[in-house]
Parts: C-alpha cells; sequence; structure tokens
C-alpha cells in the first residue's frame, strides 16, 4: 500500500470515529409545511367618518393603524412559523396525519387569536378617538385647539 493510501485509510478512519461522536440529524420533514397564515387586514376609515372625523384626521389615523395592524400580523406570522417548525421536529415518520391535525388546530388558533388582537386594537384605537372628541367638546371654544392634531397626538403616544 502506498503511502498516500495509507494516509486516506487513517483520515477515513477517523471521519468515521467522529461522525458517530455527531449528534443524530434533525429527521426529514414529514409532509409539506403547514400553509401560511392569511390575515386579513381591516380598514377603519369607515368607522371614522361614522365618528364625525375630518378628512385629515381620517387619513392619519388610518395610516396610524395600517402601522399598527402591519406590526401584529407580523409578529403573528413569525411567530406561527417558528413555533410550526419546533412542533414539526417532534414528530416520528409514522406521525403524519396525527402531524397534520396539529398544523391545522395551530393554524386557527392563531388566526382566530390575531382577530382577536387586531379587533381589541380597533376597539381601543376607536375608543380613545370618542375620548378625544368628548373632550374637546367640553373644552371651552378658545381652549379647544387643532382637534385633529390632538386627536393623532393622543394616538401616537397610545
Amino acid at each position: 500500500m502506498s503511502a498516500a493510501a495509507q494516509i486516506a485509510f487513517a483520515c477515513q478512519r477517523a471521519l468515521a470515529r467522529l461522525e458517530g461522536c455527531l449528534p443524530p440529524q434533525a429527521p426529514a420533514p414529514l409532509g409539506p409545511p403547514p400553509r401560511a397564515l392569511q390575515l386579513e387586514s381591516v380598514c377603519i376609515r369607515r368607522s371614522l367618518e361614522e365618528l364625525g372625523c375630518s378628512a385629515p384626521s381620517i387619513s392619519a389615523l388610518s395610516r396610524i393603524f395600517s402601522v399598527a395592524q402591519a406590526s401584529i400580523q407580523s409578529t403573528y406570522t413569525s411567530t406561527y412559523q417558528r413555533v410550526s417548525q419546533e412542533l414539526a421536529s417532534t414528530f416520528e415518520r409514522g406521525d403524519a396525519a396525527l402531524k397534520q391535525t396539529f398544523d391545522e388546530q395551530q393554524r386557527a388558533r392563531y388566526i382566530s387569536d390575531y382577530h382577536r388582537a387586531r379587533d381589541e386594537l380597533v376597539r381601543r384605537l376607536l375608543e380613545k378617538i370618542v375620548s378625544a372628541r368628548r373632550k374637546a367638546a367640553s373644552a371651552d371654544e378658545v381652549g379647544r385647539g387643532n382637534f385633529s392634531a390632538e386627536v393623532v397626538e393622543v394616538l401616537e403616544r397610545a
């Protein structure tokens, strides 16, 4: 056996021993990954119009709400993806049907929780607007200031 062959053989043996020291590889994923969350967005323009907000206020408040809604969507989506991956690693090869059931239940739960969070955001935003309008209406005409700026300022602090 040549010197190069002996070196190659020794390296192969060393690599085989090292392979036994490594942790086991993660199991191959069972089936397709879970479907992406379809999180619906809502528009609050009509609600703001019904409250009697001015056009500039509606525009500003709608933008503020859209940013907050997008943040909630992003949080729910990234958390769902992370948890789905962690959960998938706990299933064995023969558990594909069980995994699919868990995926569907988890997906439904995240969508439901998102809807509750989004609806609570809408409720709190509209509540703050109603409160700011009441304050503005009860103040003297001189001390009222600019309602649009006042409402936007209150909401930006929230």
